[in-house]
């Protein structure tokens, strides 16, 4: 029921172009749920919120809702580039932070890429040998 109420919420607020109830709908949903009940849901909808009220550009709302995320930050490509943009833009102190685990995040994403690139070689070869028999 939380689930749908959220993403309830997410559609209301991304069809307000005024942005005045998008604004009174994050308000409602800052505060933790009781016993921090669906945390991680009502975490993606601040943020996807906030992201709307600051037309997808760092701003005080997707600060606030980046922060609520630390210091065990999602290790995803996209919130890491929002969270580093973010704070850069702000000067917010964990910038650094940020701008190091974007860093280390798309150096393990290069990392990956190449072993199945790789990979993809190595069974192209196979089958080409294999064929070939």
């Amino acid at each position: 029921m939380i689930r749908r109420t959220l993403n309830r919420v997410e559609a209301l607020a991304s069809s307000d172009r005024a942005k005045i109830e998008t604004q009174l709908l994050l308000d409602a949903i800052r505060g933790h749920f009781a016993a921090f009940n669906n945390e991680n849901e009502r975490l993606g909808t601040e943020l996807a919120i906030a992201l709307y009220l600051d037309g997808g550009r760092a701003g005080p709302n997707i600060s606030k809702a980046v922060h609520q995320f630390e210091p065990h930050v999602l290790w995803r490509k996209e919130f890491l580039e929002v969270r580093n943009s973010c704070y850069e833009t702000m000067k917010d102190p964990l910038a650094r932070r940020a701008r190091r685990d974007l860093e280390e995040y798309l150096k393990g994403e290069a990392a990956v890429e190449s072993v199945s690139d790789m990979t993809q070689k190595i069974r192209e070869a196979e089958s080409l040998t294999t064929g070939s028999k």
